[in-house]
């Protein structure tokens, strides 16, 4: 009786240290935001998804969150509509980091703006955005979209180069937050692009999940 009694009390007392050794050492929860990238569409297995690798590099240490939306664009966001999945998600998963890669959607310029006035929008709308993902954490990593590969994609590719890049790298100057420059990593080249020539390969996604990776560690 008395050595069940003790292996009792033992084993208490090992659940109660590692309680507290979780309370203590909790994980750094990361969540990444985005469109159908981040997502994962188009590859065979979701789980090749950037974000999920960004966790198998990160390790025990972290939980990588995926939030991505087939779709998503920066301006008309989701994330900050408080009536969206997307909005009660992301707050829920109560995040220490936050990565935001948005901005290849709004490049098809749908509502057919003038140069100027999808600058204007963007830089906005950018803005509005990340003021509201402060509230919940000061740590966010803007990343500026990756090159839409192909001659068909020509006229966003220019969007991206000339407006969106220069209005993420702005915004996040003005707010105090870091870029991942995707466009300028990624490299335009066939083994890392679907045939769409706008979702990357599973190598591609590994690429853009070292680019994540190194930042995180850098910060």
């Amino acid at each position: 009786m008395k050595r069940i009694l003790l292996i009792g009390l033992l084993l208490v007392g090992m659940s109660a240290g590692s309680t507290t050794t979780s309370a203590i050492n909790p994980k750094k929860r990361v969540v990444c935001i985005g469109n159908s990238i981040t997502y994962g569409v188009l590859l065979k297995n979701r789980e090749d998804a950037y974000p999920f690798v960004l966790q198998r590099l990160l390790g025990d240490g972290y939980e990588v969150v995926n939030i991505g939306k087939p779709g998503a664009q920066l301006m008309g966001n989701p994330y900050i509509k408080p009536h969206t999945d997307e909005h009660h998600r992301l707050v829920g998963s109560n995040p220490d980091v936050i990565i935001v890669k948005l901005g290849t959607n709004d490049s098809r310029n749908d509502a057919k703006r003038t140069k100027k006035e999808l600058e204007v929008a963007f830089y906005r709308d950018y803005c509005q955005l990340i003021d509201s993902l402060k509230t919940l954490t000061p740590t966010i990593f803007v990343c500026v979209p990756i090159y839409p590969y192909g001659e068909k994609w020509t006229a966003r590719n220019r969007t991206l180069r000339k407006i969106i890049r220069p209005v993420i790298k702005r915004v996040a100057k003005e707010k105090g937050i870091s870029v991942i420059d995707l466009y300028k990593a990624i490299k335009p080249k066939d083994s890392l692009y679907k045939p769409d020539g706008i979702h990357p390969t599973e190598e591609g996604h590994k690429a853009m999940a070292v680019c994540v990776y190194h930042a995180i560690m850098k910060k």
